[in-house]
């Protein structure tokens, strides 16, 4: 294994839903719920990332289907406060650079700017390249997205080992001949890891 390729949102990070909804939900005329399904929407047709949410919050307050609400102290916000690094991702990150791999973030979701957000984090200094959908044109589970990822990383597809939440992500990084697993931290699925404690424990058992 010459690199490991994370998945941000659900591998590395998750957003706290909780504070969230306490922060954004009494500033909006829907739940935190439908904040996530508009912004999904609007991202798929919005262009560039820059000041993404932004002009994310005032996308809605031209929406005239809309009640008022308090777009002024949605701008205020800066959703990356939301965005919380799992207590494993430092380690599993630094522990893939001690092993002589390379560590790199392929993510779907780039309204959040991928390499602010892992700066965020705390992670930005531990992974050698991080690409967002929008930044290579092609999304998971798209074969190009895994080999555009190997070709930068200046590995083989079967030299990686990709680590994803969706079932879908995971299939097509095996389609392209990378080893990949499943992450699932609620534990719903049996046969997923649950942490990335397996991922030390392969690093530990083989070479890089």
């Amino acid at each position: 294994m010459k690199a490991v390729v994370f998945d941000r949102d659900g591998v590395l990070a998750s957003f706290d839903q909780r504070r969230a909804a306490r922060r954004l939900e009494p500033l909006l005329p829907f739940s935190l719920a439908e904040l996530e399904a508009r912004l999904r929407r609007w991202h798929r047709t919005a262009p560039g990332s820059a000041d993404a949410w932004a002009r994310f919050v005032r996308h809605l307050a031209r929406d005239r289907a809309l009640p008022a609400f308090d777009v002024d102290a949605l701008l205020d916000l800066d959703p990356l406060t939301f965005l919380v690094a799992h207590s494993d991702a430092h380690g599993a990150l630094t522990a893939v650079r001690d092993s002589g791999a390379k560590t790199a973030v392929l993510s779907n979701f780039g309204l959040l700017d991928l390499d602010a957000s892992l700066g965020a984090l705390g992670l930005a200094e531990l992974v050698d390249i991080s690409r967002s959908a929008e930044q290579l044109g092609v999304a998971k589970p798209h074969p190009e997205a895994y080999l555009a990822i190997a070709q930068e990383l200046g590995v083989e597809p079967s030299e990686c080992l990709f680590l994803d939440d969706r079932d879908d992500c995971v299939a097509g990084a095996r389609a392209v001949g990378m080893d990949a697993v499943r992450v699932d931290r609620t534990g719903r699925h049996p046969e997923a890891w649950r942490s990335l404690a397996p991922l030390m424990d392969r690093l530990t058992s083989s070479p890089p």
